[in-house]
Parts: C-alpha cells; sequence; structure tokens
C-alpha cells in the first residue's frame, strides 16, 4: 500500500528541513608542519563526500548456502575538494603567493617525507624517512547545519588522526576561466559522529553514548607565515631562509 501525500508532508513537517547538501563546514584543529589561515581554509573546501562504513567479510559454508560473518571493518578515505586562491594582495611582494591551499597540503605531505625544496639541498641528504605517525596527524571536523536562522548543527563528523595521501592534480588550460580546485585525499584510523550508539561489550546491547562529539566547532589558531617548507628528518627544524622552525613534536616556535 502506498503512503499518501499528507502522510509524506506529515513526516517531513517533524523536521524543520530536509538536509541541505550545502550547509556543511570542514574544520581542522592543525595542520602539522606548517601554520596556515585554517579559518580561511575552511571556507575553501566546497564539496566532500561524508564516507561510509564497511564490514569486510568471509564466506563460510559448511552444508547448505554459504553464509557471511564479518571479520574487519573498513573505513573508506575522504576526499576534500578546495577551490585555489591567487596571490594575496595587500603585499609588496606577493609573486608566488597563490595557491596556498594546494601548497599547504603539499608541504603537510613534505612533513612527513621530506624532500628537498631546491636542486642545491644536498642530494646525499636521507630525504626518503618517515616521521613517526603521532608526529604528523589531525584530527577533521565536519558539520552540517540546518537551514533554520540560527543554523543550528545538524550532524557531525570527527575523523581521528588523519593526515592526507594525495593532493590531486589540478587542470589548467587556456580554454577556460573557470575558478581552480585541487582535491585532496585523506585516511584516518576511525571517524566519529552525533548520536552515535555504543554497544556493551558483555551484554552486547546498544546504548546511547555518554561521550559524544563536542558540540562547538574548533577555533582555529593565530595563524602564522611559514615561508620554506623544507625540513630535517631527524631534528624536525626548517632548512634556512626564515626565522620559524618546526619542533620535533610537530609545533612551531619563532627563533
Amino acid at each position: 500500500m502506498t503512503a499518501s501525500v499528507s502522510t509524506m508532508l506529515a513526516s517531513i513537517n517533524r523536521y524543520h528541513d530536509l538536509q541541505r547538501q550545502s550547509r556543511f563546514k570542514v574544520f581542522f584543529d592543525k595542520i602539522p608542519g606548517c601554520c596556515p589561515n585554517l579559518a580561511d581554509l575552511s571556507l575553501r573546501c566546497e564539496s566532500v563526500d561524508l564516507p561510509g562504513r564497511i564490514l569486510n567479510t568471509y564466506d563460510h559454508r559448511t552444508y547448505g548456502p554459504v553464509v557471511k560473518y564479518p571479520t574487519q571493518t573498513f573505513f573508506g578515505e575522504i576526499t576534500l575538494n578546495f577551490i585555489c586562491s591567487s596571490n594575496k594582495s595587500k603585499r609588496e611582494s606577493f609573486r608566488y603567493t597563490g595557491m596556498e591551499e594546494k601548497t599547504t597540503f603539499e608541504n603537510w605531505m613534505n612533513y612527513i617525507n621530506t624532500y628537498p625544496s631546491t636542486s642545491s639541498r644536498s642530494q646525499d641528504y636521507p630525504y626518503h624517512n618517515f616521521r613517526y605517525k603521532n608526529q604528523y596527524v589531525a584530527d577533521i571536523y565536519i558539520i552540517c547545519y540546518g537551514t533554520d536562522e540560527k543554523e543550528t548543527p545538524s550532524y557531525r563528523m570527527d575523523f581521528e588522526r588523519a593526515f592526507p595521501t594525495s593532493v590531486g592534480q589540478v587542470p589548467m588550460t587556456w580554454a577556460s576561466e573557470e575558478v581552480a580546485r585541487v582535491p585532496v585525499t585523506f585516511t584516518y584510523d576511525f571517524f566519529r559522529f552525533t548520536n552515535q550508539c555504543d554497544c556493551d561489550p558483555e551484554t552486547g546491547t546498544l546504548i546511547q553514548s555518554t561521550n559524544p562529539p563536542r558540540q562547538q566547532a574548533p577555533s582555529p589558531p593565530t595563524p602564522r607565515a611559514v615561508e620554506v617548507q623544507d625540513f630535517f628528518p631527524e631534528s624536525g627544524g626548517v632548512i634556512g631562509g626564515g626565522s620559524t622552525t618546526v619542533t620535533p613534536n610537530g609545533n612551531l616556535a619563532n627563533d
């Protein structure tokens, strides 16, 4: 039996509105290895696919049909798409200050696995070394909002211990004046979400989580510029060309 129009409307009217795809915002608690304007970075993210969760299974058969059993949880990667800015304004020397969104995540990846920033840098230096994971991961938060006047948060996902695995291609062509965009793919340990129910390990019953994700977006730190993004894998220091250094734990300090 099909539902009537009034039944459908009554079901929708129980909520303020349906969730709109454009009502979202992405936050980073930090960017290891550099310190961009995190507020601007959040505004540059124009699209994202909220990832799902997959249970890997194996097939088992003793007699009769094959049945499946879960063996492992798989959290899919997440890709954020950013619009790219051009050169900064109101500066005496503003050449090569564009594509800040692209260079931010490239510098993050360079912090994970450093390569020389200039051809004069010694090629014998052990640039192939990787840092420890706790030095280069960060948390990512995606908050969806309602359409009410206060833009009340409606849903939130927290991605724990994330880091970029790919900075995608940026197409450039003389045939278009479209804004450049860069996709960045992240992996993470797991995600949490609002109203998540936990399972009691002893009884197996579902219980409402007593520790839901924080309801307020993190406050971005005051941005500081880092002009050179070449690092010593052992000491964690920035190589030359500026007064800002990166300590081994990933924090920034001014000399």
